[in-house]
């Protein structure tokens, strides 16, 4: 069983670091198998609570000054044609 494997038995929802980012100014890149990352892509809002995000085992992602913006498979349509790993 490899580390992602692992890590998507573990998925939960997560409240990211950092600021909100234009995913159209960034470069995307596949993770690699030991880079386990959750995606952060907003799926909902509490009213309490505020957004809440995905979660998932993401499958790219992209660097930024504050670090990194990852993005599961479910929610790669938030990255702009363009700027989408070949």
């Amino acid at each position: 069983m490899g580390l992602k494997d692992m890590a998507k038995s573990l998925q939960r929802d997560f409240v990211p670091g950092g600021k909100e980012v234009d995913l159209s100014t960034l470069k995307f890149r596949r993770t690699t198998e030991d880079e386990v990352l959750q995606c952060c892509a907003s799926t909902s809002y509490d009213p309490q609570s505020g957004p809440i995000f995905c979660g998932k085992v993401a499958e790219f992602v992209a660097r930024t000054e504050q670090g990194y913006v990852a993005i599961c498979t479910r929610h790669a349509s938030y990255i702009p044609r363009e700027s989408r790993p070949e």
